[in-house]
């Protein structure tokens, strides 16, 4: 999925609404969102250990860095009165 596609299935459901996260389709569990990163943006400031410096020069060569083109949606905490989710999230699922 791009970014275009879900915006427009997002764009179809009502803008008030909690975004949560379904996780492990053979055991599910839901989670809030806590947020959304690009790789652009990670890429911009790698970190280096052995240096403990930002965009360290003498290592640029040998850090791996992700493509720019991938947005993340990093996962929240779980509802702790019931951290499940359905299994029909994945049958009811818009691609």
């Amino acid at each position: 999925m791009n970014v275009q596609q879900l915006i427009e299935i997002l764009s179809e459901m009502d803008p008030e609404a909690e975004v949560r996260l379904a996780t492990q389709m053979n055991y599910p569990l839901q989670s809030s969102v806590f947020g959304v990163a690009s790789s652009k943006e990670m890429n911009e400031n790698v970190w280096c250990d052995m240096h403990n410096v930002t965009d360290c020069e003498e290592c640029a060569d040998d850090i791996e860095v992700e493509s720019d083109n991938v947005v993340w949606i990093a996962e929240g905490s779980q509802n702790r009165r019931n951290p499940y989710a359905s299994r029909d999230i994945w049958e009811q699922a818009t691609r």
